[in-house]
């Protein structure tokens, strides 16, 4: 289906006919409602194609779908996530759910999302260990990680604690070591998420947190696997390979320096490293913030905009000007606002 906003028309090829992109968006949210899985996977395809397109003005128009999905449909993918096991037939219970995770992820491209997505934390976080436990997928496997760092990101010490209950450094070591046979461009971008997992839970944990971690065998095995990676340098220089030696000895460095783990700790701004995530991700991503009237959809430039005011209602929305954000709440934001997140999802 073609997207269109002031004028812009998304990618012919993606459909027959033209809507704006908050006709599209509810079109979304109202399958995310009827747990119609399928549809998901058409949106997938459709996204993938507007931000790959080699015409600057769709890739543009994927971002402002982007931006516009986060703000009207993110309870609704947590509801969709959590009951994706209960809703899926058995054979689709894995494609549905790395379909439904992609996405998910994909709408963790600023601070306001994230902090709505772990209102649902208690529901949402066991939704992500199946994700990383389970056999039938590596690809499912990488995106629960992505979406477990970039929550942790913004939730810090808060998930650490939730995350060492779940016995995460298990999975850590699980992970890394299944993966010394192959240094491919995928399972290093695991292991890197791994570490990048592990150092901001030693940056934000407890010092209890940290003891554990310093002694952990997980450390022990990423300790390994940098020495193996630190041979295959010098034949081949593969992405991520320079991130997990640094993770590492970042992890080192905050486990046996309680200074610099809570100076670290202190300076943390989830915007900044949001935002450096979103950069040196494995799929290169944008920061890129629009004013959400579909009548204007204003791009924010930093250093020449003023800081673009949220919905006071639901902290998602954005607008460049007030006379922007009365006129969205008078044709459409009054109804389709997540004013409260729900108490109960499901």
């Amino acid at each position: 289906m073609d997207i269109q906003a002031k004028g812009i028309k998304a990618e012919p090829s993606l459909t027959g006919s033209t809507r704006t992109i908050e006709d599209y968006v509810m079109n979304i949210v109202k399958n995310l409602k009827n747990l119609e899985y399928s549809s998901l996977l058409d949106v997938h395809e459709t996204l993938q194609k507007m931000k790959t397109s080699m015409k600057s003005k769709h890739e543009l128009n994927y971002w402002k779908v982007l931006q516009c999905l986060g703000e009207m449909s993110v309870d609704y993918f947590v509801r969709t996530l959590i009951l994706n096991e209960k809703a899926s037939c058995k054979c689709h219970t894995y494609s549905n759910l790395f379909c439904l995770m992609q996405l998910f992820v994909q709408l963790q491209v600023n601070v306001a999302v994230i902090k709505r997505q772990l209102t649902y934390k208690g529901q949402l976080i066991p939704v992500f260990f199946k994700a990383l436990r389970q056999k039938e997928d590596p690809s499912l496997v990488r995106e629960g990680l992505i979406g477990m760092y970039r929550l942790l990101i913004v939730g810090r010490g808060e998930l650490v604690e939730i995350y060492m209950n779940n016995r995460i450094l298990m999975d850590f070591q699980a992970q890394i070591k299944c993966r010394f046979s192959s240094v491919g461009i995928h399972s290093l971008h695991a292991v890197a998420y791994c570490s990048e997992l592990m150092y901001v839970m030693a940056v934000h944990g407890t010092p209890k947190t940290r003891r554990i971690i310093k002694n952990s065998p997980a450390l022990r095995v990423l300790k390994d696997y940098c020495t193996k990676l630190k041979k295959e340098i010098k034949d081949h220089e593969l992405p991520d390979m320079y991130k997990i030696l640094d993770n590492h000895e970042s992890i080192i460095g905050v486990v046996t320096d309680e200074y610099e783990a809570e100076e670290m700790a202190e300076t943390w701004k989830p915007k900044v490293i949001l935002k450096e995530e979103l950069e040196n991700g494995f799929e290169f991503a944008k920061d890129l913030i629009f004013c959400s009237s579909p009548a204007c959809r204003k791009q924010y430039t930093e250093g020449v905009d003023k800081q673009f005011r949220y919905c006071g209602a639901c902290r998602l929305s954005r607008y460049c000007s007030e006379a922007c954000q009365k006129e969205h709440w008078r044709k459409s934001h009054k109804t389709s606002c997540l004013q409260n997140p729900q108490e109960e999802p499901l």
